[in-house]
């Protein structure tokens, strides 16, 4: 049995933790802040006595890794699944709705795209014929961004505002001439155009830091464990080898292997300045996310989420009917996000709240007389690292130069955006490398 130190205790360090000491290593997981999860976690509002997270997140049926993560810890029955995937889009033109449970299968998106209201047979056609094309797998890497692959596609510009653009926001938040259509392509491919349990939405039923909880029994049960609010100050090097991390209250922890999981803007305190991976860092830009929350005197919706097409607000989450919750104080609940949210960012939270909500009194048509009791926003400037067609090309493996280190994060070169299981599937791939140079 060998030691391994995994700092940042973040969706990809947990992912890297738990595969390693399954394998019957020790691992030692150190985490800078007094919780788990990274970017994944939930506090409590003191006015409403609400859990709420730092931003809603949305899982799919294609979280292969992340959803095993949750069934090994034993928290995956606090998800609530989609039978098919199905979603409503609420605009200045009315509802338009997605719904693929009428047929099996593949053959249920594509009716589903057929059945799009507001949108020109063409349009439906041409997303069609792409869905077919990458299905068999005649389309594939393109360096080019997401608009010019679908303008290159003839999707119509219906169906990119209805269809294409909410999706390509939520999942690579950024914009369509600006995300890598490498990116878009294997979302595709994992999850909306293979089969119908990758392409189903799943909400988490209970707060972001329950469904983690178990890691610590986890670990112990495993030779392991995790330190909270333990500061690492550098690696230990000798020579070009890792042996271990010097903490900053001076103590010394020697290890066999050590992984750093943390955001790239993180790894420039411990990596030499002259390392590849450190410039890669230090260049890497951000893409922000703003959540509000809002509540009221009753719950004023009859769903339990909905895109938002044609303002700043693009997702909202019924929470009172999402997140199971004895005796709420307020009886209505939402969350609205926005992503890519650079155009707003710079306005007073107050401001931001009241954009919000003023677009969502105009799409659904809320009475004047009712107005929020209270409301919360919540502002993740570096949600995500921003992928470019420049950068995407340099995103680095989770091997390093450094003899005994690695790397891993929704960063690294998965295929995938960053999302929560691109970081799952990078712990998945780093611990894989560790164990393989352990031997």
């Amino acid at each position: 049995m060998k030691k391994v130190i995994i700092i940042g205790a973040g969706v990809a360090g947990i992912s890297a933790a738990i595969e390693i000491c399954q394998s019957g290593h020790e691992v030692v997981l150190l985490e800078q802040k007094s919780q788990i999860g990274g970017r994944i976690y939930s506090i409590e509002d003191n006015i409403s006595g609400d859990l709420i997270d730092n931003g809603q997140h949305l899982l799919t049926g294609a979280y292969h890794r992340f959803l095993e993560i949750l069934k090994i810890l034993g928290t995956d029955g606090q998800i609530k699944k989609q039978k098919s995937l199905s979603i409503d889009f609420y605009s200045k033109n009315g509802t338009t709705s997605l719904d693929t449970s009428k047929l099996p299968g593949s053959l249920g998106l594509l009716y589903g795209l057929l059945s799009l209201q507001n949108i020109k047979l063409v349009s439906k056609l041409a997303a069609i014929n792409l869905a077919i094309k990458l299905k068999i797998g005649l389309e594939g890497n393109t360096d080019e961004d997401c608009h010019t692959f679908l303008r290159r596609h003839n999707q119509g510009e219906d169906l990119i505002t209805l269809f294409w653009e909410p999706l390509i926001m939520a999942t690579i938040n950024a914009e369509m001439n600006v995300a890598p259509a490498k990116l878009l392509v294997n979302v595709l491919k994992k999850a909306f155009f293979a089969d119908r349990k990758s392409a189903i939405l799943m909400f988490p039923t209970t707060d972001l830091n329950q469904l983690l909880e178990p890691l610590d029994e986890f670990l112990a049960k495993n030779n392991s464990k995790i330190k909270l609010s333990t500061k690492v100050a550098k690696l230990n090097f000798i020579e070009n080898t890792c042996k271990g991390v010097i903490l900053s209250n001076g103590e010394i922890i020697e290890a066999d292997a050590v992984i750093i999981a943390v955001p790239p803007y993180s790894h420039q305190k411990m990596l030499p300045s002259e390392s590849p991976l450190a410039e890669f860092a230090m260049k890497m830009t951000y893409s922000p996310i703003i959540s509000v929350y809002f509540w009221f005197e009753q719950d004023l919706f009859d769903f339990d989420f909905a895109g938002i097409i044609g303002y700043h607000s693009q997702w909202i989450f019924n929470r009172r009917r999402l997140i199971k919750i004895e005796s709420p104080k307020f009886g209505g609940h939402i969350t609205v996000t926005v992503s890519a949210a650079e155009s707003i960012i710079k306005m007073s939270l107050d401001d931001i709240a009241e954009l919000v909500f003023d677009e969502i009194r105009m799409v659904f048509k809320i009475d004047d007389e009712i107005k929020p009791i209270r409301h919360k926003v919540i502002i993740e400037k570096f949600a995500t690292p921003l992928f470019t067609c420049e950068n995407e090309k340099q995103r680095p493996s989770e091997s390093t130069d450094i003899e005994g280190l690695f790397v891993s994060g929704d960063w690294c070169d998965t295929g995938l955006p960053a999302t929560i299981e691109g970081a799952a599937i990078s712990g998945l791939n780093v611990a894989k490398l560790t164990k393989k140079f352990l031997v």
